[in-house]
């Protein structure tokens, strides 16, 4: 059993049945170990899902979307019920969801995927409201330590700090086991079916900044980067004249409009890739680029030289850094 499923079973074991609501990849990718831990120990679970995860799971596990759980809420039974919230961008869906079930006295466990903003999952500037979990997971100490230095200082009882506990990332120990137990010649196999030439293989890891965060008034980008000026920075270094580039989008992202961003650069080589797994492509991978996505701690962890492009950087993009990639970071 991976150490962090160890840290999270007794969490969930006093519960009857536990909800497992996912909306966004990062969520749903740490809650599958979660899932199929209850289901191999009998436990009784349901995933509750909206957006992205809804079509992300229609071909894999039984699932109710979010809407139709609270209009038949009223025909469940919710003794001993437990729901597990994942981080998503919709902040105020997650604030509305952990008011609903304060009100129908359902338990609820937050678990964090990512390092940093933290307290957006928790604070309305709407009303300026704390909707706070039960319990509240986080990857390791240095997410503890943070979120207490966000969270605390808002509540008048820091006895709440009990409440955050450290349990470890089952979605990263997963793909780094995997990762580092590939043989040599397992990796040169996925090579060969994916790169046709003898270079070294940077992999580029996208991410939806553009789309989630847009612009600010003066047009630059929200985090003062995203994905569409890293990737042109990238590309403009010699350092890159020569390698095999592979750049894996982001399950969210519009594959079309990196295509069309690509279209400059049809005499490099360079190999947009949709459905290779992803620890496939950080094994076979001499280099792993990103901005701030957790894959970058995955490839870190599994041995991989990486660097954290935040080229541009603002206020609002070192609030959102992880403190993983100091030591990585071009800027």
């Amino acid at each position: 059993m991976l150490e962090s499923l160890k840290k999270i079973a007794p969490l969930l074991t006093p519960y009857g049945k536990v909800f497992l609501y996912s909306v966004d990849p990062g969520a749903y990718a740490i809650m599958r170990p979660i899932y199929e831990l209850l289901l191999s120990t009998g436990g009784e679970t349901q995933w509750i899902v909206d957006g992205w995860c809804r079509n992300a799971i229609e071909c894999e596990y039984p699932f109710t979307v979010l809407s139709s759980f609270k209009e038949d809420f009223c025909q469940i039974n919710l003794d001993g019920c437990c729901m597990l919230l994942g981080s998503q961008t919709n902040f105020e869906a997650t604030h509305n969801t952990l008011r609903f079930c304060k009100e129908k006295g359902i338990a609820t466990i937050f678990l964090f995927d990512h390092w940093g903003n933290y307290l957006s999952h928790f604070h309305s500037p709407i009303d300026n409201s704390l909707y706070l979990p039960d319990k509240i997971c986080v990857p390791d100490e240095i997410g503890r330590q943070t979120l207490c230095a966000e969270l605390l200082p808002l509540l008048e009882n820091e006895r709440y700090a009990n409440n955050i506990q450290v349990v470890g990332h089952p979605a990263i120990e997963n793909s780094v086991n995997a990762i580092c137990s590939m043989t040599t010649s397992e990796i040169e196999i996925i090579k060969r079916r994916l790169i046709p030439v003898d270079k070294r293989i940077v992999l580029f890891l996208l991410e939806p900044i553009e789309d989630g965060l847009g612009y600010n008034s003066d047009g630059t980008p929200f985090l003062g980067y995203n994905e569409y000026s890293v990737l042109r920075y990238i590309l403009s270094l010699p350092d890159f004249d020569d390698v095999q580039m592979i750049i894996k989008p982001h399950p969210r992202q519009d594959i079309e409009k990196i295509k069309m961003f690509l279209l400059p650069y049809a005499h490099r080589d360079i190999l947009l890739v949709e459905n290779e797994k992803l620890e496939n492509l950080i094994a076979i991978a001499d280099e792993v680029l990103g901005m701030t996505t957790i894959a970058l701690i995955i490839a870190l962890k599994a041995g991989k030289k990486i660097r954290s492009v935040q080229v541009g950087r603002n206020e609002r993009g070192k609030n959102l850094h992880n403190p993983y990639f100091e030591e990585n970071i071009v800027l």
